[in-house]
């Protein structure tokens, strides 16, 4: 289970991302299971299908850290951990930003914030040791990227990365319904954008490493994020208007088709 230098997350790493992931599975359950009830008890104004698909979010977010964690060496376990690290500080970054919108007395105000500040924990438990231990990303006897699936990656980061930009960068993007069936409130649209953010993050350091145990991982990881965002979008699809707004048709699009990429990706390749 360990990497070519002989080391693999440690213990406290492990427990502490668990702990983050969990915080995160029980804020989920609720946004996704609940999202009516919880759109009313959400800190910021959003509808029930943005509570649930911050609900998918979370969700995600807890099945990558417990696939960060199973992946057992750090090269694999990096770009999860780091996509988790990066939602966690980002969207804590959103409500800093957004505070006098954040109404600190709503009922899910604290489940929000204890998620991510957990998860903020994990992360500078996991930079310190990334910084103490210097462990091998990058291992010289794992086998590399076909260069299809390198071309994927590079592909998905950009894909990401441009999503983000237009999400943090031009808010009034939220308003048109071109891509999304709802109006997006600023607070809502960044959280959306840092969830991006975060992926392509995740993504640029698997595009980095260039080692297929580490992008199979990532795929596995994904595949929690990919699933209930999808499956949110499905149960609210009355809310789109694909006559008067083709483009809407993307938003399910995009997430089906990384979805039945990642699948075939997983079908097609065997890695211990």
């Amino acid at each position: 289970m360990e990497d070519s230098r002989g080391r693999a997350p440690s213990a406290t790493l492990r427990v502490s991302t668990l702990v983050a992931g969990a915080a995160n599975a029980g804020l989920g359950v609720i946004l996704f299971f609940a999202p009516r009830w919880s759109a009313q008890r959400i800190p910021w104004k959003v509808t029930a299908f943005m509570a649930m698909t911050i609900g998918a979010y979370a969700l995600g977010n807890a099945w990558m850290a417990f696939v960060a964690v199973r992946a057992g060496t750090w090269s694999r376990a990096f770009p999860l951990l780091l996509y988790v690290w990066a939602f966690g500080g980002s969207e804590l970054g959103v409500v800093i930003w957004f505070r006098h919108v954040f109404k600190g007395g709503a009922q899910l105000a604290w489940p929000y914030l204890v998620a991510l500040a957990l998860t903020v924990l994990a992360a500078l438990v996991g930079l310190f040791e990334l910084a103490r231990s210097r462990p091998a990303l990058r291992p010289a006897d794992e086998r590399p990227n076909p260069v299809r699936i390198q071309a994927q990656v590079t592909a998905f980061v950009v894909a990401l990365a441009f999503l983000a930009a237009v999400a943090i960068g031009h808010p009034h993007s939220g308003t048109t319904r071109t891509i999304f069936p709802e109006v997006l409130s600023p607070f809502t649209i960044r959280v959306f954008g840092t969830f991006y953010l975060s992926l392509a993050v995740g993504a640029a350091a698997v595009w980095w490493i260039k080692r297929l145990p580490v992008t199979i991982a990532f795929i596995r990881g994904g595949l929690g994020i990919l699933v209930p965002t999808l499956g949110a979008g499905l149960v609210y699809i009355g809310r789109f208007d694909f006559s008067a707004h083709p483009g809407q048709v993307v938003y399910l699009g995009a997430y089906a088709f990384v979805l039945v990429m990642s699948v075939v990706a997983l079908g097609r390749t065997r890695v211990g």
